[in-house]
């Protein structure tokens, strides 16, 4: 059977020596279970070292259905939080072929989603998660035990969309092949406790990334270049750190960008940004953006344009009076300056059927 047919084979010094622990106490569960099981092996590893790795000594995972049970098969099984398909749809996630992706036995079988929110996860997430090379969704939001850093190894992982690692106490630097991957929609890593700079490693190939959100850390240096280069971010999200001026000033050429959150942080002198309330075109930025937070950066100077403000969804009360033109302005103030406006007097009278700016395409 199996078991003698491992025995034998790890029977060598230098077998033993290429398994490390994950992997030796995988294969002995399986091997002593007696199973073929459809999960790849190397992902069979990357699963039982990450329950080992993110067990507390005294606080076990609230949900771990199939994970403590020898002998179950993580995709067959039902094991908590883990989605699986077949491996040829994993390889191809967009299933030209219109292929059937159900696992099921004897075809192997790859995890595609890691889904443990709040689950009691303690520890470190380990850096053979990697083995999870065709891992799409990766959730361990609200484990606020799970701590150490991570690793700067998810080149693999290049089919990951969806990252929601938040409100954990994970620190140290941002991976720049997590930030780095071709294929994320959504990069969630916010309120944790990373710190350094943000990588300068985003690119133009990033055309599914709409979301990024570091808001509540403690990053510090400036927004990285490259951030310009992802073609369709809609939102930016990077309050309650430590950065600071210049952002990159290819920003404003955004057409895409409908929502920036800056708000605590140390940024000084002009957002530049934007147009000033004497220029005559507003900038790509200022007809795109809905929302818009500013605010707690004590050294940072207007205007914000007229253009901005009336079409935003929400835009915090510090931008709304920082105009130095229009401070304490009324109706009149409102009629007579076509290029700026800071107070609510003013965007109500909009609002309302005042005279509305035409610089930005769809105004009225």
């Amino acid at each position: 059977g199996f078991l003698p047919l491992f025995c034998a084979g790890v029977h060598s010094d230098r077998m033993v020596a290429k398994l490390s622990l994950p992997t030796f106490i995988a294969v002995v569960a399986l091997a002593v279970a007696g199973v073929n099981a459809n999960i790849l092996p190397s992902e069979m590893h990357a699963l039982l070292g990450f329950k080992l790795n993110t067990t507390g000594t005294t606080v076990s995972w609230k949900v771990s259905t199939g994970w403590n049970d020898p002998g179950t098969d993580p995709c067959l099984d039902g094991w908590y939080g883990v989605t699986c398909v077949s491996e040829t749809c994993a390889r191809h996630p967009s299933n030209p072929d219109g292929v059937d992706c159900t696992c099921t036995a004897p075809s192997p079988c790859s995890v595609i989603e890691l889904n443990l929110p709040s689950n009691n996860l303690q520890g470190n997430v380990p850096p053979f998660i990697n083995e999870l090379s065709n891992l799409r969704v990766l959730k361990l939001w609200g484990n606020t035990l799970l701590g150490g850093s991570l690793a700067d190894t998810f080149e693999p992982m290049k089919n990951l969309q969806q990252v929601m690692i938040t409100n954990t106490r994970i620190s140290g630097s941002l991976p720049s092949t997590l930030l780095a991957l071709p294929n994320l929609q959504y990069l969630y890593l916010y309120a944790n406790a990373f710190t350094g700079s943000i990588p300068d490693v985003f690119h133009a190939n990033q055309s599914s990334l709409v979301r990024v959100d570091f808001h509540d850390n403690t990053l510090d240096g400036t927004v990285p270049d490259s951030i310009v280069l992802v073609p369709n971010l809609q939102v930016l999200s990077l309050s309650n750190n430590q950065l600071e001026s210049p952002l990159p000033a290819l920003l404003s050429n955004s057409t895409t960008l409908l929502r920036l959150y800056l708000s605590y942080n140390n940024f000084e002198s002009s957002l530049e940004l934007f147009s000033t309330y004497t220029a005559s075109a507003p900038t790509n930025l200022e007809c795109v953006l809905q929302s818009l937070s500013v605010e707690g950066n004590s050294d940072l100077t207007c205007p914000f344009p007229k253009a901005l403000l009336t079409r935003s969804e929400r835009v915090d009360s510090s931008t709304l009076t920082c105009l130095p033109c229009c401070s304490n302005a009324g109706q009149s103030d409102c009629e007579d300056q076509k290029d700026c406006v800071c107070s609510t007097e003013c965007l109500k009278f909009w609002e309302e059927g005042g005279t509305s700016p035409k610089s930005c395409p769809g105004s009225a």
